[in-house]
């Protein structure tokens, strides 16, 4: 029923399966002559198809059978070509497997690769942010000792300036001083010269003038003129 519906469907792979499996119940069945007929059938389909797992099944009971029947050559040719088909499935394993080992280990490489690839790429970036760092740090104090040394200089030319400024104030301070006790002596001066010289003198004037006055007998008009003169004197 199973091979009549695969060949229905036209599934030829389905109708190689049952070909096989109705081939080994056959065998089993002791019916090698119908077995053999179907088997060789799965034989052709699925070596037609490349599939040697079923082929390595088919070659198998085809031994198997003609090993019931006797026939020791056909037999071992069915067997040998068993033990090839299934020597080359387990070499495709095994290369299968060792091509997927490589595969493995070159894609588990390549992201270790990759790995150290981003870890050297990380440690090359904060090599580069410490170094922009760095720069940025050693410009900063740059400027800022630049800007440091200008108002240092600028403190230092103020306070000079400053303190020129009071040196001058103090000598301008010190000349004022200078002036007026200079013309404080020579006040002293002038009055000990005035009341040593010029008043003894107008004093002695005064007294001689007194005199002439007190001894004149002339007219009332020229006493009255000396009295004028003698207060002139006297102020």
């Amino acid at each position: 029923l199973s091979l009549k519906i695969a060949e229905e469907s036209n599934n030829r792979i389905k109708v190689a399966e049952n070909y096989l499996n109705i081939g080994h119940l056959l065998l089993i069945s002791n019916k090698y002559e119908e077995a053999k007929r179907y088997l060789i059938q799965a034989l052709e389909m699925f070596s037609a198809f490349g599939s040697k797992y079923q082929q390595q099944q088919a070659c198998l009971y085809l031994s198997q059978v003609f090993e019931k029947k006797n026939d020791a050559l056909t037999s071992l040719k069915y067997y040998k070509e068993y033990s090839a088909i299934k020597d080359s499935i387990l070499n495709e394993t095994k290369n299968k497997q060792i091509e997927e080992t490589e595969a493995k280990y070159k894609t588990e490489k390549s992201q270790k690769e990759i790995v150290l690839l981003q870890k050297q790429n990380e440690i090359k970036e904060l090599s580069i942010s410490k170094s922009k760092t760095q720069n940025i740090i050693l410009w900063s104090s740059i400027a800022l000792l630049v800007v440091f040394a200008f108002l240092f200089f600028r403190w230092n030319k103020l306070k000079q300036e400053q303190h020129l400024n009071e040196e001058l104030l103090k000598q301008h301070e010190l000349g004022l001083v200078a002036v007026i006790q200079t013309q404080e002596e020579e006040r002293k001066r002038i009055s000990k010269d005035l009341h040593d010289g010029v008043g003894q003198l107008l004093t002695s004037l005064k007294f001689s003038w007194q005199d002439i006055v007190n001894s004149s007998k002339e007219s009332s008009d020229l006493k009255t003129k000396l009295s004028s003169a003698t207060e002139l004197l006297n102020e």
